[in-house]
């Protein structure tokens, strides 16, 4: 009953081949390649597929590469989540799930783990940007 789009760029971190042929081929799963950057081609797609809901893991990931790139995490993890947040709103849709990451919080503490209390210390260019 559900239908699943993947949007993704397939950047250096993205391989079409990790999502099971079985999944590809299922009818209720759809592939877009497009960039969260590009609101006009999400709006396209928001369009075409009219969606309810939206579960958000696109992100530039790999730290080193944030160092040396750090706009790119800017565009895409900041402004990238905006375009989808913005959409959200203009099509109405119910649920907007965001994964993040633990790196958003620095340097495990001694406890071992952090908490809903814990304060986000970010010390990447990469975990500065899914904080944002």
């Amino acid at each position: 009953d559900i239908r699943f789009v993947n949007i993704d760029l397939l950047t250096y971190a993205g391989n079409i081949d990790k999502i099971s042929l079985d999944a590809r081929n299922a009818p209720n799963y759809v592939f877009e390649q497009v960039d969260i950057r590009d609101i006009d081609a999400l709006r396209s797609i928001y369009i075409k597929y009219n969606p309810t809901d939206i579960i958000h893991f696109a992100a530039e990931t790999h730290v080193d590469n944030s160092i040396r790139n750090p706009r790119l995490f800017t565009e895409v993890n900041v402004l990238g989540t905006q375009n989808l947040l913005d959409l959200h709103r203009e099509f109405t849709l119910n649920r907007f799930h965001y994964i993040s990451t633990d790196e958003v919080y620095g340097d495990i503490p001694e406890s071992g783990y952090f908490t809903e209390e814990t304060h986000i210390e970010p010390s990447s260019p990469y975990s500065a940007s899914k904080a944002g």
